[in-house]
């Protein structure tokens, strides 16, 4: 769905989902872009984005649905819709200055 788009070929969002998961960061994808429709939207999960823009974008992957190959073809429609996103996550966090400070007395 990015072909001549001047976008490069995309990772489809399930590998990010996928990525996530095996990643063990905690985190969250967020639609940037979605098919047939024109331009960024705010990012937003599938549920926040407006119906009628949602809509939009599932009659664009059900109209390219029977040109698909195989991969994609099997891919759901929300997941076909998608044509960016923004993976936001949290990297562990660092110990707390309390930890921090029992580490350095019991060095002492």
């Amino acid at each position: 769905m990015t072909r001549a788009s001047g976008r490069p070929n995309r990772v489809q969002l399930p590998a990010w989902r996928d990525w996530l998961k095996r990643s063990g960061l905690r985190g969250t994808l967020r639609i940037t872009r979605l098919a047939g429709v024109p331009g960024e939207i705010a990012p937003a999960s599938w549920d926040e984005v407006d119906a009628t823009v949602r809509e939009t974008a599932l009659a664009t992957v059900r109209a390219i649905r029977p040109k698909l190959a195989a991969g994609p073809a099997a891919l759901d429609d929300r997941d076909l819709a998608v044509a960016g996103c923004v993976l936001v996550a949290e990297s562990h966090s660092a110990p707390s200055s309390s930890a921090n400070a029992a580490t350095t007395e019991s060095r002492s």
